[in-house]
C-alpha cells in the first residue's frame, strides 16, 4: 500500500508519537521511510532571547540530534531510511518533497515542529489541504 514514508521531524512528546508511528507504518508495508528536517531561514534569521524565550532555538539545535536517533531506530527495525534537510518555508518544502515520490506523510495533529503556531489549521492544517498525496496526522496524547 505504501512504498515511501516521509516523516518531518519535530521536537517533543508529539514528534516522538509520530516517529513511533512512522516507523510502524514502515514495517508495516515494508517501506522506506524518509526523514525530513526543514529549516526555515527566514525565521532563524529573527530569532533572539526576547523573541524565542520558550527554546524554539534549543528545539531548532536538537534536530540533527533526532534525525539521527530516527535513522538509528529505523535501521534496527530493518526499515530502509533515508535522511533529508532542506531549507524554506515549512508547507511547502515538506509539500514539494512529498511531492517527489512519497505515498504518505506523517505530522502530529499540533506543536513541536516549527514553532506554538504549529497546529491544524498552521502546518498541519495546509499540508492536509495542499499536499498531493495522503496525510495522516497523529493524535497527541492528552
Amino acid at each position: 500500500m505504501y512504498d515511501r514514508v516521509l516523516v518531518p521531524t519535530g521536537v517533543g512528546d508529539d514528534a516522538e508519537r509520530t516517529i513511533n508511528c512512522a516507523l510502524d507504518v514502515a514495517q508495516r508495508y515494508d517501506a522506506e521511510l524518509h526523514v525530513l528536517r526543514v529549516s526555515d531561514p527566514e525565521r532563524a534569521s529573527v530569532e533572539t532571547p526576547e523573541t524565542d524565550p520558550d527554546g524554539a532555538r534549543d528545539a531548532r539545535e536538537k534536530r540533527p540530534e533526532i534525525s539521527n536517533r530516527v535513522g538509528e531506530r529505523a535501521v534496527a527495525g530493518g526499515v530502509n531510511v533515508v535522511s533529508a534537510v532542506r531549507c524554506g518555508p515549512p508547507v511547502e518544502t515538506i509539500r514539494e518533497y512529498a511531492d517527489e515520490s512519497e505515498d504518505l506523510v506523517l505530522l502530529p495533529d499540533r506543536g513541536g515542529f516549527c514553532d506554538e503556531s504549529y497546529r491544524v489549521g498552521g502546518v498541519v492544517g495546509r499540508c492536509l489541504r495542499e499536499c498531493s498525496i495522503s496525510v495522516m496526522t497523529v493524535r497527541a496524547e492528552h
